[in-house]
């Protein structure tokens, strides 16, 4: 992003010029080249740099009701827009487990973590929805405010309060790289149900060779935050 210098630097960034020619060849195989960004947390490698420092509320999470923020996050939608012709989109907001415990804490005091995650998430959303795009996002914020913190958990209360808060113009990714039992993906596809129509699901491919994921040998592309 020509205006964050420091977003991706040492990093392989693409430039817009690359993004553009990524964008065309897809397309000439009718695949959908779709953005997925971060607008909540797993910002660390941008996050480290003192020229973002007044973006931080703490590790790697955006600092919540700061507007240089929410300039960041339209420059990241602006970025897809100009050069990416998909109007399909992730806006990430997974695992952000420290918001407003860090910098937001010290300048606003305590507030509720769940009517906090609502008031940035409705942000991001109005911004997204400016450039025109339909958005997606990872699902375990939602899950966790509306079946008391657990995620992955088949058995959860789902609160009605949070699920009719949840806008239908949003796609819930379910993301589950790891279990192997059944009976746990359609209970969790169950209680997804009970939060949105909207729901997609991200999954992991493993050969079954008796080796766990964990053991096996990574190759020097593999990124764990991707």
């Amino acid at each position: 992003m020509e205006a964050y210098p420091y977003f991706g630097h040492m990093r392989g960034r693409y430039t817009a010029g690359q993004w553009k020619s990524m964008d065309r060849y897809a397309a000439l195989f009718g695949i959908e080249l779709v953005p997925c960004i971060q607008t909540l947390a797993h910002l660390g490698p941008a996050l480290k740099w003192g020229a973002h420092a007044d973006l931080v509320d703490c590790h790697d999470i955006l600092l919540i009701d700061e507007p240089k923020t929410y300039k960041l996050i339209d420059e990241m939608f602006r970025t897809m827009a100009s050069n990416l012709s998909s109007r399909n989109i992730n806006i990430g907001m997974d695992e952000a487990h420290m918001m407003g415990l860090g910098k937001y804490l010290d300048k606003h005091g305590y507030h509720d973590r769940s009517a906090l995650m609502m008031k940035h998430f409705s942000k991001v959303m109005d911004i997204a929805r400016s450039y025109g795009y339909k958005p997606m996002m990872w699902s375990d914020m939602f899950f966790r405010l509306a079946s008391g913190g657990e995620y992955y958990d088949p058995e959860s209360q789902i609160r009605e309060d949070i699920a009719s808060q949840i806008p239908e113009d949003l796609r819930l990714v379910y993301w589950d790289y790891y279990t192997e039992d059944r009976a746990k993906y359609d209970g969790m596809m169950r209680k997804h149900k009970q939060l949105s129509d909207n729901i997609v699901f991200a999954g992991g491919g493993l050969e079954v060779d008796g080796i766990h994921p964990e053991q096996r040998v990574q190759p020097p592309y593999w990124d764990n935050g991707a």
